[in-house]
């Protein structure tokens, strides 16, 4: 979920974004397809602008 979502976006993402979603790339994958699928609340420290783009991306593919 994250690479396809990476392929097509880590270019326009700053630094700050790409720290973001490096924290998210080290979470466990369950969690992570948890998270972007919306079966499971997504944790404050994850609740950020890059997550929201994950989850807007995967929505439409």
């Amino acid at each position: 979920m994250l690479g396809r979502f990476a392929e097509g976006h880590v270019a326009e993402l700053d630094d700050d974004q790409l720290d973001r979603l490096e924290s998210l790339i080290e979470e466990r994958d369950a969690d992570l397809f948890a998270w972007i699928s919306g079966n499971m609340a997504v944790p404050a420290a994850h609740d950020h602008d890059v997550m929201h783009l994950i989850q807007k991306f995967n929505k439409h593919e």
